[in-house]
């Protein structure tokens, strides 16, 4: 028998609905999901990369599991090396952890964040984050988690994470760096709900690479493995239509967008403060 999953969702996403066979356990004619704790391994700060010393410090994580149990955020110092979750056994869950950094006294929430799918890794990477975030949205939309989990459990997150991470690592100077952040999340979520979901879904035709020569500023993206090629070649991958946006220098944001001639527009602006929402 399949059990259809209402979901109403909220902001922008799309009206949605999954089709799941049940795949946890029954006792007593009642859902039954054993749990576990699992110790998860944060990332180093700053990135241990060529542009280390352009990030700002680290203040603090903001950690975020989902899962059929609900969604839960915890904070965890800026010298925590790893954390203990407990978590439904079996069963996806996203993990996801956003470095709040201290920009003149101040924390702020710029950078995207790390994450991983549970049980397929216990290691948040900045490439897996948002196959982490596509999980965790899932969650968020559906009211009976319980059936989402069945939903859940029955796609292939471990090839979602595989397909971005072999993205992430093939850029080029001609095409830029490929951004998963920039991709049609939406259009992704209804594939995955409607069980048509493709590795074409992650194919971004709404990217181009322009130069940054003009820039005097250290200039960073919200995706941390992006700042690797940005530091290299100078250039940035920016969507053609619509507004992005980076770090400039340490007290400021860049927003910067591309006019109907392909001509760069730039807006400084202040940072994004930390208001504890996330």
């Amino acid at each position: 028998m399949h059990i259809v999953i209402a979901i109403i969702c909220i902001l922008s996403l799309p009206v949605i609905s999954m089709t799941a066979a049940s795949c946890s356990r029954i006792t007593d004619g009642k859902m039954f999901t054993a749990s576990r704790e699992a110790v998860f391994r944060l990332p180093v700060w700053p990135p241990p990369n060529r542009e280390q010393t352009a990030y700002p410090d680290l203040d603090f994580w903001v950690i975020e599991y989902s899962s059929e149990q609900g969604t839960e955020k915890i904070r965890a110092g800026r010298n925590t090396a790893s954390i203990t979750l407990s978590l439904p056994e079996n069963i996806p869950a996203a993990v996801q952890a956003w470095p709040v950094t201290r920009h003149n006294g101040k924390d702020v929430l710029f950078f995207h964040p790390a994450g991983t799918v549970y049980p397929y890794s216990l290691t948040l990477s900045w490439e897996d984050g948002f196959a982490a975030d596509i999980l965790s949205s899932l969650y968020k939309v559906t009211a009976n988690r319980h059936e989402a989990g069945s939903f859940c459990s029955c796609f292939n997150w471990e090839r979602l994470m595989s397909a971005l991470r072999v993205r992430v690592t093939a850029y080029t100077e001609t095409t830029g760096y490929y951004d998963p952040w920039l991709l049609n999340k939406d259009g992704i979520l209804s594939a995955i709900a409607g069980r048509s979901f493709s590795v074409y879904k992650l194919k971004n035709q709404e990217t181009t690479a322009v130069s940054l020569q003009e820039y005097t500023e250290t200039v960073l993206a919200p995706f941390i493995p992006a700042n690797t090629f940005i530091s290299g070649n100078n250039n940035i991958t920016l969507l053609k239509k619509g507004q992005n946006i980076f770090l400039y220098g340490r007290e400021k944001i860049a927003v910067i967008s591309l006019t109907a001639t392909g001509k760069i527009s730039l807006a400084i602006r202040d940072l994004p403060l930390y208001t504890g929402n996330k």
